[in-house]
């Protein structure tokens, strides 16, 4: 591994280049650090322009620092990635994931519409995004001090049957930790599924 350390030169960029030996198993790293050396030992890379970065396999990389970080180009033509579990065609925003020890164990993370994710497994598709949510996770003993997650997943649940009504999609299902609401559940036109998951449930009730 080779790190670019800008304090060197009084900036604050840091820059670093993996090298999988698997690759040329012949290479030293001596040999690896003389040819990082040998292209970048004395450059300076803009923090306000547009960068350049050579890597020991011939992929060109430009990205910029500021205002915004972001990688421009990698120099890759066709696959993004490509192996026996994850494959991805360059410009895709479509990720496969292959489970070898599950039939027939693909997964699609569909991001080519970054405001409206979708992710199927065995057949089943569920979809996020400003149109509304197909899982939403509900948690009615979520601390005070912690914000009321604005697309109810996993990790950031809503606190409220209203709010998990709000995100959810027609036809989409609602998932509650355990815990008791004394909310009824609210009026709405959706066709809303209500799972608990671990049971330990109470709603409207005591």
């Amino acid at each position: 591994m080779a790190v670019y350390d800008g304090s060197v030169y009084g900036d604050s960029v840091a820059l670093l280049e993996a090298y999988d030996t698997w690759l040329d198993p012949v290479l030293s790293f001596d040999q690896f650090k003389s040819a990082v050396l040998g292209l970048y030992g004395s450059t300076r890379f803009t923090a306000t322009g547009t960068n350049t970065y050579v890597t020991r396999s011939g992929q060109v990389i430009q990205f910029t620092i500021s205002p915004e970080t972001a990688i421009l180009s990698t120099g890759f033509q066709g696959e993004f990635a490509y192996g026996d579990i994850i494959n991805s065609a360059q410009g895709s925003g479509v990720i496969t994931i292959r489970n070898p020890r599950r039939a027939p164990g693909w997964i699609i993370l569909d991001m080519h519409d970054a405001l409206n994710p979708t992710r199927t497994e065995l057949g089943d598709v569920e979809r996020g995004g400003i149109g509304g949510h197909e899982e939403v996770w509900v948690d009615f003993n979520s601390p005070a001090s912690v914000p009321s997650g604005p697309d109810g997943d996993f990790y950031h649940p809503v606190k409220t049957l209203a709010e998990a009504v709000a995100v959810v999609t027609d036809g989409g299902t609602i998932k509650i930790m355990p815990g008791a609401t004394a909310e009824t559940f609210v009026q709405t036109n959706k066709r809303v599924n209500l799972v608990a998951p671990i049971g330990g449930v109470i709603i409207g009730g005591r």
